[in-house]
């Protein structure tokens, strides 16, 4: 596949018997592998699973042939910002108005994380 026919793919995570989590990676427009959406189920927080799918998502990103990993979250997400940057992402940007759309009063900016293989 080129970077622009690369399929999306999801990976999940389980526990106990239920589905506990998943990541679904897409090929982004500057040819980078994006986390579309990372998400464990709140009982399931602080397990580990929110790491293996990431790593699951990198390994997607370097089987596809990708120069990097990148995604999006909120300023507030202080969870998830700790997440990406001890798996080695690098805080690369931001924007303060992507999110006034959906709430003008919002405070939320939103932080833009790569990292490149």
């Amino acid at each position: 596949y080129g970077f622009s026919e690369t399929p999306p793919a999801v990976f999940v995570a389980e526990a106990d018997g239920e589905l506990a989590g998943r990541i679904k990676m897409l090929a982004w427009w500057n040819r980078f592998g994006y986390v579309e959406d990372l998400v464990v189920a709140p009982k399931y927080r602080g397990l580990g699973l929110g790491r293996k799918l990431l790593e699951r998502g990198i390994q997607w990103a370097r089987e596809t042939h990708h120069p990097g990993v990148m995604l999006e979250t909120q300023d507030d997400n202080v969870p998830a910002c700790r997440l990406y940057a001890s798996c080695g992402f690098i805080l690369s940007g931001f924007d303060r108005k992507v999110y006034k759309a959906i709430n003008p009063d919002t405070n939320e900016t939103a932080l833009y994380w790569y990292l490149i293989f």
